[in-house]
């Protein structure tokens, strides 16, 4: 939960490096994007109603996903 609180950037980067190279799996819960860019494969994302989605890909797929819902 919030792995990222009350690190400096270069304790984030080492985790990152850690997680990508990690061969087993691993859940996170974070509000840091740019640290879910860089280490999500895959994001569940749940919208506050009950419903939850499976996105394959990372923050930028999922924002990228919405972007494209939302034109049409």
């Amino acid at each position: 939960d919030e792995p990222t609180n009350h690190l400096d950037l270069q304790s984030i980067q080492v985790m990152e490096r850690a997680l990508l190279h990690y061969p087993g799996a691993i859940v996170v819960i974070s509000h840091d994007r740019f640290f879910i860019d860089k280490v999500a494969t895959r994001l569940l994302v749940l919208d506050g109603d009950g419903n939850a989605e499976l996105i394959e890909g990372n923050w930028s797929i999922w924002q990228a996903k919405l972007a494209m819902e939302e034109k049409e």
